[in-house]
């Protein structure tokens, strides 16, 4: 039988961040259609459908965002961050997991530390021992990271979960 816990990352998604994202979007396209529709019909509609996509992209990913599980799994965690990030790592290579302080957090960008979460400030930090590789952007980039913040609902039975020893 397979002891698995998921914990939701919903308290991390901005629906005012995606509104305001969208409406920028559509009023930018509405205006580039109307100065360029003459001129350049092809560029236009090309630009719409390009604006089109962002706007379900956006809407998708605030979707998974709503709907998305860290998993803390016997042998592994799975942490799969809409379809911003994914990981899978045995439990043993997680150095530590504690709930993160502002002092814990780098304030500039960090070559190993990555926020699956932003622009959401972290509450769990996780520390591993090799470094873990992140698939990006639907696997499209690959990162190599030490430390990872995320943004949890349940901060304190996620790490009282990945500490606790598996069940055997």
């Amino acid at each position: 039988m397979t002891d698995i816990a998921a914990f939701s990352y919903r308290s991390a998604r901005s629906g005012s961040l995606t509104a305001g994202l969208s409406l920028a979007v559509a009023v930018e396209t509405m205006v580039l259609h109307l100065w360029l529709r003459r001129r350049h019909p092809g560029l236009t509609w090309g630009l719409t459908a390009l604006s089109g996509v962002t706007l379900a992209w956006l809407a998708l990913e605030y979707r998974a965002m709503g709907r998305g599980t860290v998993r803390v799994e016997t042998d592994a965690l799975d942490v799969a961050i809409g379809r911003r990030a994914a990981l899978r790592i045995p439990r043993t290579h997680v150095a530590t997991a504690v709930p993160a302080a502002w002092r814990d957090v780098p304030d500039a960008p960090s070559p190993g530390y990555l926020n699956a979460t932003a622009p959401a400030d972290p509450n769990v930090l996780l520390t591993f021992a090799p470094p873990a590789r992140v698939r990006l952007l639907g696997g499209l980039v690959v990162r190599s990271v030490t430390r990872l913040g995320l943004r949890l609902d349940d901060p304190a039975g996620f790490v009282a979960a990945v500490l606790r020893p598996p069940a055997t």
